[in-house]
């Protein structure tokens, strides 16, 4: 029974799915959408913690922001710099320039730490992979017994449901963890 039940939410799931990757692309929610069998891979990924950093603090539009609001501020100090300036402008450029410094420090160390935590889902659910292969190469292996003993009529066809279940529960799990690693990956 739970199995049933389990399949139904299994089937509204997808059904969803499938209609917001409709929406996503633009499709009609009419349009049918047929599901290719080809297996989802999971190449690893050969960049280090630095190397992901440096290339977080590259190409994050927001540091980019923060780097043009110090130039700015440099700019006004330069300007306010000069005889005719009253102090008080001077100080407050000179204030306004430490503020952005310290927006741009601490945007650097922000990108850094959601890189580094990124980097870490990615390498946790590269570890998961492998557990859920094993794991789904241990359900296989067992499947095939069972189904051994059941032709030889020394298996019940509970214990052959149980081991299909098994099967089943371990290969759902194995496309999750490659699903959720690409997912890292693409963070």
């Amino acid at each position: 029974m739970q199995t049933e039940a389990d399949r139904a939410q299994l089937a509204d799931n997808l059904a969803l799915v499938l209609a917001r990757f409709r929406q996503t692309v633009g499709l009609d929610p009419d349009v049918a959408v047929e599901l290719d069998e080809t297996v989802v891979t999971h190449e690893p990924v050969s960049m280090t913690l630095e190397e992901a950093i440096a290339e977080g603090l590259r190409n994050r539009l927001e540091l980019a922001q923060a780097r043009l609001a110090v130039e700015v501020a440099e700019k006004e100090l330069e300007l306010a710099t000069n005889d005719y300036t009253p102090e008080l402008t001077r100080l407050q450029a000179t204030i306004r320039l430490e503020q952005a410094r310290l927006r741009l420090r601490q945007a650097e160390q922000g990108i850094a730490l959601d890189v580094q935590r990124a980097y870490n889902a990615l390498q946790d659910a590269y570890r998961r992979i492998a557990v859920t292969e094993q794991r789904l190469n241990e359900m296989e292996e067992n499947w095939r017994v069972v189904q051994a003993l059941y032709e030889a009529r020394m298996a019940t066809d509970l214990e052959v449901l149980q081991a299909q279940t098994g099967l089943t529960e371990a290969r759902s799990a194995a496309i999750h963890a490659v699903f959720d690693y690409n997912v890292a990956r693409a963070n």
